[in-house]
């Protein structure tokens, strides 16, 4: 009689309380269910950046393995992002407390980038040589200022008189004269106008401008 009393009691306190017993146990299935899916969010984060990792390893590797032939020093940085879409300015990740300066020269394995043109204490600024303007060449010890056409998409080496000697395929440098360093590779002729008193040289760089990752920073003191 006794253990008939205890379940008469427990039935009724279930049919009193069973809308608060319903919203407890929905409660507590949501706080599972609710786990599970953050769970399940932290293992695709996790797998995306072991990816992000991996791709970025992978890329530093390969750009690595083409610096063997470089004789100048240099300290490798990764670029952080391009300013706006329409233009050849990027944030680069080293600044002043990594003594880099304004001026010093940018490259990669294929040639000549651009310059520092900005340095902060951690981050610096990175212009294109599409965006500079008479950039000093050397070219079979002529010389001549440098300017991207964005017309045919090729450099153009202008001061260079018809009796200078350039031919398609010579190869062409920094001369040195300005703040950029002597004899870093810009790219090779790929035609010869010839004008009344001077020439018009045509120069493709190997560069692929908008597929820039990682660079190196030029400079003797880096």
């Amino acid at each position: 009689m006794k253990k008939i009393g205890i379940y008469l009691i427990i039935f009724i306190l279930v049919i009193l309380l069973r809308n608060n017993i319903c919203f407890f146990y929905g409660n507590i299935l949501g706080v599972f269910k609710l786990d599970n899916k953050y769970y399940d969010e932290i293992i695709k984060l996790k797998d995306e950046k072991i990816k992000y990792l991996t791709d970025e390893l992978e890329t530093l590797n390969d750009f690595s393995k083409n610096l063997y032939y470089i004789d100048y020093k240099y300290k490798v940085s990764k670029i952080y992002f391009k300013d706006t879409y329409n233009t050849d300015k990027y944030t680069i990740q080293y600044g002043l407390n990594d003594n880099i300066k304004n001026g010093l020269a940018v490259t990669n394995e294929y040639g000549l980038i651009g310059k520092i043109t900005k340095v902060e204490k951690n981050y610096s600024k990175l212009t294109t040589i599409r965006d500079l303007k008479d950039i000093s060449v050397v070219i079979n010890n002529v010389y001549g200022k440098l300017n991207y056409d964005q017309e045919t998409k090729n450099f153009i080496v202008s001061d260079i008189s018809n009796y200078d000697k350039v031919h398609v395929n010579d190869e062409v440098y920094t001369s040195g004269y300005g703040s950029i360093k002597e004899h870093i590779y810009i790219g090779k002729v790929i035609k010869v106008k010839e004008e009344t008193f001077s020439k018009i040289i045509y120069v493709k760089s190997d560069v692929d401008f908008n597929n820039l990752n990682y660079i190196l920073i030029v400079g003797d003191n880096l």
